[in-house]
């Protein structure tokens, strides 16, 4: 195949790949099929007007066909065709036509009467939009054209004579601008036609004029050979000459030739990769992305069969004898390795092999709209993405024009949304300019648009991982509870998990999409973190069975690393976490020291930002104080440091509940006398921010405070703590005789830190209640003088008796519906404490039996024991759930014979393997 042919072949080849091929068909493919040619038509008039072959000025075809039509008028003149037509009998398409067909080119061009290309669409799934005159344009509806140019000979239209060609811009205007639209962009091919038809330089006049010097260029086949003088002229003119100039077939035959030409592009359309420049010619529009999903690297490569995905490697196929069989090699092509090494995370693909160390990174374009999305200000990121998609539209950068009208449609704006955007520079929805965009284009210009559509647009990346994430989890979860009954496993499915998120995560945040948003993406995170989960307790399960070699498991993650943090933090919803963790074998997680890291650092970095400025943000924040109680830690420091930051903002409370626990389960760690003066002016703090702001929420957590007070408090640290507002209130009611009921007010916090308050604001407190029960006129809120009186703050003698009524009364009446808290057993344990903390002396515990009118049995194990003296199995179990054998022998069986009873049965249950010890 000569050089300049072969050229030629493979630009035709590329262009029908990338679907920008045009091709415009003559009379010369339907002559196959036996058609009249241009030549007997033009006979035939010729013969009837006896008009002379040797005439030269005569020859012309266009004028004949006129001068028969204006001889003998439009009538004769159609009858005459119809009878030139209907000589030839019943037609049928050719193989050149099947060629045509097999080629499927983006839009078919033809001068022909005929419907044969219709005929042999007929027989398929291709089908294209015929076009034959101008009132078919407004019901186009596929997106491929067939153009029937000059006309069909059923609507009697067709384009024939002189003036049919003169006044075409007239008679068919649509038409006209219609192929003048598409030509702008795509590859030509002419099949068919003869370069001295009148018809071919007529549509060679239409080109040349719209196209002017910015044509692409065409190609004209030809299999009869031209000279060179023919072929330098028309190259000239933009049109490059293609004739059969392969030397191993000399037939003369014309159709032959034709349909050899048109062999040779089918049989590539789908030809194999044969290099690594093919290779690359079939993925390099991937390199429009800055991360590539390796299932869409593996499915584009064109390998399919011969090369396949395995556990995070890209190789090729094996024989029979586990060769691998190789056909190429990629290791020197810089752009494939650049390619995979910076936009995959890829261990090997094919011969290439791939250092751990990646570089990658984001689409620096997007990366300030990207930013603000992930920064929860929804609105600005969104006005930033209008921007951009303007922006990239002006610069016919179609892609990331599209994916900015992608981003901006699918960010939600929770809150009020006064941003004013830029106006678009469509108002036709995505989907419809995505598909304009595609048609307009070529290239990879057009395949990555394609992409867009095919992947992004749909979200299909996003359902396949659903799907893919969904079965992995089913596999993990069974061979969870395979292991749990004593089973073992070996496989690689916690692995896969892995790399399909960790892909789907670098897809995303690479490519700066804008999905998190979106119920599919938060479900495969959800199936992810339970994958992980599952896997833990695998490893807590695996520790406890070390020595059961007959008992192994596959899926076991031992602690969660940072990248797998990043990854799931934002959806792991701390209800969901706590469900999770009731039903496996821990309590808490262990993270690596960096993923932990860099919880601590988002914390830090949320603590800057205001309540009300980013509501957004700071819900996030919220959850992450309540994921921290679950994860193993075992420092100080950084839990101050928070306490330290904090604003009490309202709705805090449980949040910071769980921080306090934590500082509590590690108060040993405290160093020194300096972190406990810190973290005891912190409370001091918090109590009186508490106190002045009545921030009621927080006062559930006194009784967490109270303890860490106490805790710092010792020998070598004194606690400095006062509450302004209490003293400043307490002068109030001593010395401007202010209604001294209010100091009520202060029941919760005095309840809890009354042991801290200086020696003057408690005998200034106790004063104030000696001087309330001598009040005549009072009313008495009984809960917190009972709270007061349980605390040991003041024992209220005066008004013993009432709340001993009160107690009584509450415990014998049946509420009419169910309270919380429990009014009977809420009443019980107020009587029962205050009875074995020394109040109603005078009234005896059997009087108190007495006077209780309901059975009492088996609501507290504590009553059952003191009251009722029952020495049963149950009570004493009962007592052991929330107390050591060492406290129940010490607070309740204070005689040795009880002190036996209670070591026997604990004996008894370990023996009969009745009882467990709690290792959470």
């Amino acid at each position: 195949m000569k050089k300049k042919y072969s050229q030629s072949y493979t630009q035709l080849i590329n262009a029908m790949k990338e679907d920008s091929l045009i091709m415009f068909v003559g009379s010369g493919i339907s002559y196959n099929s036996g058609l009249p040619s241009w030549k007997e038509l033009v006979d035939a008039f010729a013969n009837e007007l006896d008009i002379s072959d040797n005439k030269n000025y005569w020859t012309d075809n266009l004028k004949i066909a006129q001068f028969y039509y204006d001889t003998f008028g439009q009538n004769q003149y159609m009858k005459k065709i119809e009878e030139i037509f209907s000589r030839k009998g019943s037609i049928v398409p050719n193989e050149l036509h099947e060629l045509i067909e097999k080629i499927s080119p983006k839009h078919i061009i033809t001068t022909n009467y005929d419907t044969l290309l219709e005929q042999q669409f007929e027989k398929g799934l291709l089908k294209y939009n015929v076009v034959a005159s101008d009132k078919d344009i407004p019901y186009v509806k596929s997106k491929k054209y067939l153009i029937k140019m000059h006309g069909d000979f059923t609507k009697k239209n067709i384009v024939l004579k002189e003036d049919d060609y003169l006044d075409y811009h007239l008679n068919f205007p649509m038409i006209s601008t219609l192929i003048q639209s598409l030509i702008m962009n795509h590859t030509l091919l002419f099949v068919g036609y003869s370069l001295t038809d009148s018809t071919f330089n007529s549509i060679f006049r239409l080109i040349q004029n719209t196209f002017e010097r910015d044509a692409k260029i065409a190609y004209f086949y030809t299999p009869e050979e031209p000279s060179q003088i023919v072929r330098d002229y028309y190259k000239k003119k933009g049109i490059i000459i293609v004739s059969n100039e392969n030397t191993e077939n000399n037939t003369t035959d014309l159709f032959i030739k034709t349909k050899n030409f048109l062999e040779e592009i089918t049989n590539s359309k789908n030809s194999e990769v044969r290099n690594s420049n093919d290779l690359w010619n079939q993925i390099s529009f991937l390199d429009k992305l800055n991360f590539v999903e390796s299932k869409d690297l593996s499915k584009y490569t064109g390998l399919t069969g011969e090369a396949y995905l395995n556990s995070g490697h890209y190789e090729w196929a094996r024989d029979k004898n586990g060769n691998e069989k190789a056909r190429f090699l990629i290791d020197k092509h810089e752009k494939i390795k650049n390619l995979v090494e910076n936009k995959t995370i890829l261990k090997s693909f094919l011969d290439l092999d791939i250092a751990k160390d990646r570089n990658l990174t984001e689409n620096q374009y997007l990366r300030e709209a990207f930013q603000l999305y992930q920064q929860k200000k929804y609105s600005l990121a969104k006005a930033k993405f209008r921007e951009l998609a303007n922006d990239s539209y002006r610069r016919k950068d179609y892609f990331t024009f599209l994916l900015c009208e992608f981003n901006f449609e699918h960010i939600h704006v929770f809150w009020s949304d006064e941003e004013e955007y830029q106006v678009p520079m469509f108002s036709e929805g995505l989907n419809y300019l995505t598909q304009q965009i595609i048609d307009s284009t070529s290239g990879n210009d057009r395949k990555i648009v394609e992409y867009f559509r095919d992947v992004i647009l749909n979200m299909n990346f996003l359902d396949r991982k659903v799907e893919i994430i969904n079965n992995l989890f089913d596999k993990i979860r069974d061979e969870h509870n395979l292991y749990e009954r004593g089973g073992v496993s070996f496989n690689n499915d916690l692995w896969k998990a892995e790399f399909e998120i960790h892909n789907l995560y670098h897809y995303i945040n690479l490519n700066c999409i804008c999905v998190e948003q979106y119920r599919p993406y938060q479900s495969v995170i959800k199936r992810y973190i339970e994958i992980l989960l599952l896997s833990y307790d695998n490893s807590k399960k695996q520790e406890s069975k070390k020595n059961d070699l007959l008992n192994e498991v596959s899926s076991v993650v031992r602690e969660l690393d940072l990248e797998d943090v990043k990854i799931i933090i934002s959806n792991l919803n701390p209800k969901l976490l706590e469900m999770y963790l009731r039903n496996y074998s821990f309590s808490k997680i262990r993270l690596t020291d960096e993923a932990r890291e860099f919880i601590f650092d988002k914390i830090d970095e949320f603590q800057q930002i205001e309540r009300s400025v980013n509501p957004d943000e700071y819900r996030e924040y919220k959850q992450l104080l309540s994921i921290l109680p679950f994860i193993e830690y075992n420092e100080v420091p950084k839990l101050i440091k928070i306490l330290e930051k904090q604003v009490l903002y309202f709705d805090l409370s449980k949040e910071l509940k769980g921080i306090l626990g934590m500082v509590i389960a590690n108060i040993n760690l405290l160093n020194g006398v300096s972190e406990k003066k810190q973290l005891a002016t912190i409370i001091d703090r918090h109590i009186n921010d508490i106190v002045n702001n009545t921030i009621d929420l927080h006062y559930s957590n006194f009784r967490v405070y109270a303890e860490l007070l106490k805790m710092c408090k010792s020998e070598e640290t004194e606690v400095d703590f006062s509450v302004e507002k209490l003293e400043t209130d307490i002068l109030k009611f001593k010395y401007d005789n202010q209604d001294i009921t209010k100091i009520f007010d202060y029941t919760d916090l005095i309840v809890h830190f009354f042991d801290f308050f200086s020696v003057k604001t408690q005998n200034s407190i106790i004063e104030l209640f000696s001087e309330y029960e001598e009040l005549d006129q009072r009313k008495i809120s009984f809960h917190k003088i009972i709270s007061i009186m349980r605390a040991g703050v003041f024992e209220f003698p005066n008004l013993q008796k009432e709340v001993y009524s009160y107690l009584i009364d509450r415990i014998n009446t049946e509420p009419p519906f169910q309270k919380y808290p429990d009014p009977v057993k809420d009443s019980l344990a107020g009587l029962f404490y205050l009875k074995n903390n020394g109040c109603f002396k005078e009234t005896s515990i059997s009087t108190i039996i007495q006077g209780i009118k309901k059975d009492i049995k088996g609501i507290f194990p504590e009553v059952d024991w003191k009251w009722f003296n029952v020495r049963s199995d149950d009570v004493i179990e009962k007592l052991l759930e929330n107390r050591t054998s060492g406290d129940i022998k010490k607070y309740f069986a204070t005689t040795d014979e009880d002190k036996e009873y209670v070591d026997n049965f604990i004996i008894r249950m370990c023996d009969e393997g009745k009882l467990s010890f709690n290792k959470k």
